[in-house]
């Protein structure tokens, strides 16, 4: 289901998808707080939790806009069910568009560092 389909045609990201260096998946649900988009670097899976820009509008006003969790797929790889891993901390969290293209781009430069 689409993010503006559950929380309104006029939710704004706050970045533009292209400015990802991932391609990010849409998995909103109605039923969830934010809208939520999942990407995978190799084997690994993230979900990127977009909460309202005003912090009045969150369930947890105290809550950053931006939060990434690693999660699991509890599908195969031709159709993924992707879900937060609980058992792990959140990776980053921050109200800051730039800051979150920037964290982003360091798990792919991490990711490649690491591997090639």
């Amino acid at each position: 289901m689409s993010y503006k389909a559950c929380f309104g045609a006029g939710f704004e990201l706050g970045f533009s998808m292209a400015s990802l260096p991932v391609t990010l998946v849409d998995r909103s649900y109605h039923n969830d707080v934010c809208p939520s988009f999942y990407f995978q670097l190799d084997a690994r899976y993230y979900i990127l939790y977009v909460d309202f820009c005003n912090p009045e509008q969150r369930e947890n006003p105290d809550a950053s806009r931006y939060t990434i969790v690693m999660a699991i797929n509890e599908g195969d790889a031709e159709y993924p069910e992707i879900f937060p891993d609980d058992m792990e901390p959140d990776l980053f969290a921050t109200d800051d568009a730039a800051a979150l293209v920037q964290y982003v781009a360091s798990l792919i430069r991490g990711y490649t560092n690491n591997n090639h």
